[in-house]
């Protein structure tokens, strides 16, 4: 199928697990077109840039109900407040992170 890309070659390029695009689309969150003969999954350009955005918000420590959430019909208040308190979260990691090496640097 041209211009789509098959559910191996997706996950080699995002460096993932075949069953890691299953799961995400067993929960909704990834959508692959399925070849009726073979039964194949393949992936357009609009799931690919969704499932980078999935990942990245892995990378950030979103959980994948928080994920669902934000990719429900969500309103953008409750979406807005939910990023808020992940910057709030990151913030304290990082000055927690700071700590760390600042105490590891004064010890050595």
């Amino acid at each position: 199928m041209p211009g789509l890309k098959r559910i191996g070659d997706l996950a080699c390029e995002y460096n993932i697990s075949n069953r890691t695009l299953r799961y995400y689309e067993e929960l909704g969150l990834l959508e692959s077109i399925r070849d009726k003969d073979s039964q194949y999954r393949y992936y357009d350009e609009k799931a690919a840039e969704k499932l980078e955005q999935i990942l990245i918000l892995r990378r950030l420590d979103f959980s994948v109900k928080e994920i669902q959430f934000l990719f429900s019909s969500a309103g953008i208040e409750d979406v807005i407040s939910i990023l808020k308190n992940k910057l709030k979260d990151l913030a304290e990691q990082r000055a927690l992170l700071t700590y760390y090496v600042k105490s590891r640097r004064q010890s050595a």
